[in-house]
């Protein structure tokens, strides 16, 4: 997560990588890849090999609370 404080711009460079990064990783039991799509339902239809996938709305939004 990002430190307070810190630019998201900054943060997304530890987590965002090039597709070929991907690739030549896949077998790397000490990465995690978590895919997020606009459309959930993508990840049903076809996913990165071993990656997990989140919902943006469900699973990395907050609910606005009144």
């Amino acid at each position: 997560m990002a430190m307070q404080g810190e630019p998201m711009s900054e943060y997304a460079k530890e987590v965002l990588v090039a597709t070929s990064w991907v690739e030549e990783h896949l077998d790397d039991d000490s990465i995690r890849i978590v895919e997020v799509d606009e459309n959930p339902a993508l990840y049903g239809e076809a996913h990165i090999p071993g990656a997990i996938g989140f919902d943006w709305k469900l699973d990395l939004q907050e609910s606005a609370r009144t």
